[in-house]
């Protein structure tokens, strides 16, 4: 994986993390919807098999509730790991540029413009930026993690 196919992972993660967010607040919400059996015995479920249907969406609940945590923590930790791989490189400005260009998923005009400085200027420094950095001996890969992709594509 090179430098640059590892910061792009950023380009979306802020979008992934609020959707994994809001995916678990909607989990959480079914949750807290599933119906309890009523305690004064009332209620008769012919069609179960000896379990409550209720127990079954929660099971399912408390899984999804899972899968999406694991989700978010695996997107947590890339956003932290990938600040902490630009916070290395030297210099404010190439740190600035990776920042403004992967973190903040700006373009070259608008980095450019923030920095004061030309287009091609940006570019030269965003090249130079990327070459020293130094990717971590474990990079967190959002896109293949055991030949899958771990995210989902968002809903347009």
């Amino acid at each position: 994986m090179t430098a640059q196919e590892y910061l792009s992972q950023g380009y979306r993660l802020e979008e992934y993390i609020a959707s994994d967010m809001q995916r678990l607040e909607e989990a959480r919400d079914f949750a807290r919807s599933i119906p309890s059996p009523r305690a004064d015995g009332n209620r008769v479920c012919t069609s179960c098999a000896g379990e409550a249907p209720f127990v079954r969406a929660v099971e399912r609940a408390n899984a999804m509730e899972e899968k999406i945590k694991a989700e978010l923590d695996l997107l947590l930790a890339l956003k932290e790991q990938m600040e902490h791989v630009i916070s290395s490189v030297p210099g404010e400005e190439l740190r600035l540029i990776l920042t403004y260009r992967y973190m903040e998923h700006k373009t070259f005009p608008e980095i450019a413009d923030s920095l004061n400085i030309s287009r091609n200027t940006a570019r030269a420094r965003h090249g130079t930026a990327l070459s020293r950095l130094a990717l971590p001996a474990h990079p967190i890969d959002i896109r293949h993690p055991a030949g899958t992709p771990a995210v989902p594509v968002p809903a347009s």
